[in-house]
């Protein structure tokens, strides 16, 4: 059984995540169920109806529009921040190639000048390392600038409003339960207990 809700729903009593369990009835059947034992109280909620609880709530959750905006334009604040940080990290990196660029040209020229053969083969070899980092940059450069550019922010944004408008989607339909508790969780501030869900 997966109690995917457990660190994310406290105990109405002792404020602490509960536990969960199957317990084995007369019959041999198990009976799933959210608790907490171990504070000097006892709480047990049936799995199914505690579940059943959690999406309820989650059905009767609605965003207004100011909400729903606020959180747009948080998602554009934080893109426009990143988006900077590439643009910057690209700037930096572009520094980099230029400086080994002057570097290598400046061995070339130590190369057509030097006779001896073992200092040709190190400076050769030097030749080759900072080609090598030069080259090397260029990918990263060219990676991130790609990944900035591919990201369709008001896609993005079009997912969050949506996803806002249709929350049980996110936080019931989902099919991977540890996920779907991990967003449920992101609703608060701090972990509510069953009684406040209820």
């Amino acid at each position: 059984y997966d109690f995917a809700f457990l660190r994310f729903v406290y105990c109405p009593s002792c404020k602490n995540p509960g536990r969960g369990s199957a317990s084995r009835g007369k019959m041999g059947k198990y009976y799933p169920a959210y608790h907490c034992s171990n504070h000097g109280h006892y709480y047990r909620i049936p799995k199914q109806e505690f579940e059943e609880t959690i999406s309820q709530f989650v059905k009767n959750i609605s965003i207004n529009s100011e909400q729903l905006d606020a959180l747009t334009d948080a998602v554009m604040t934080v893109w426009e921040k990143k988006y900077e940080t590439v643009k910057e990290d690209a700037k930096a990196i572009q520094k980099r190639i230029d400086s080994l660029t002057e570097q290598k040209y400046a061995i070339v020229d130590k190369i057509k000048i030097v006779s001896s053969v073992t200092a040709i083969e190190m400076l050769e070899a030097d030749l080759v390392k900072t080609e090598e980092e030069i080259t090397k940059l260029e990918v990263n450069k060219s990676a991130a600038s790609r990944d900035a550019e591919t990201v369709d922010i008001h896609k993005v944004v079009a997912y969050v409003k949506y996803f806002m408008e249709h929350l049980h989607e996110l936080l019931l339909d989902l099919c991977n339960p540890t996920l779907k508790a991990q967003y449920f969780s992101v609703l608060y501030d701090k972990a509510p207990t069953y009684d406040e869900i209820k």
